[in-house]
């Protein structure tokens, strides 16, 4: 399937259906008239003129009507919904960096499993590593097998893991 880029000053202009009206704006003066049938057709007394129907008809044509005028180039109906949307925003914005949405949720360790480990194992410090050891500890730590988890205690030490290394 070929796909084209359309340019902007295309897709903004809009077609005018009848004379200098648009489609939104033809339609915007054609529901109140077909509303307008329908009430005279299902409301009592069924095909018969009625004050109240006229009121009807008449209100709906002329909220129509004013809902298709334009200002500043764009529709009343438009500004009506940009403006409703603007007052209807959230005012205040509370942030939590505790917030757990989109975080990956880790399962918490025992502190004995995490005391057990520390002290069946010596602590090893990386320092000086060769380029060809630099190499394969990158690689293992892209690895998504390897489950490698930065801990850091009260006082601000940092523990790093690594395990289920297959």
């Amino acid at each position: 399937m070929k796909r084209a880029i359309v340019p902007a000053q295309i897709t903004t202009i809009e077609d005018k259906v009848a004379g200098n009206l648009s489609l939104a704006q033809v339609g915007l003066l054609a529901v109140p008239i077909f509303g307008g049938c329908l009430i005279y057709l299902l409301m009592p007394p069924l095909m018969g003129t009625t004050g109240y129907k006229l009121a009807l008809v008449l209100t709906g044509i002329m909220a129509g009507a004013g809902l298709a005028l334009r200002y500043k180039g764009r529709l009343v109906g438009g500004w009506i919904v940009m403006i409703a949307k603007y007052n209807l925003r959230p005012r205040y914005y509370v942030s939590d960096k505790n917030d757990g949405f989109l975080r990956d949720e880790a399962a918490p360790l025992s502190s004995e499993v995490f005391t057990a480990d520390l002290k069946t194992r010596p602590v090893q410090v990386l320092t000086g590593l060769s380029t060809a050891q630099t190499v394969t500890f990158e690689d293992l730590l892209t690895n998504p097998a390897t489950n490698l988890r930065f801990e850091t205690t009260r006082k601000g030490a940092l523990h790093v893991s690594v395990s289920k290394v297959e």
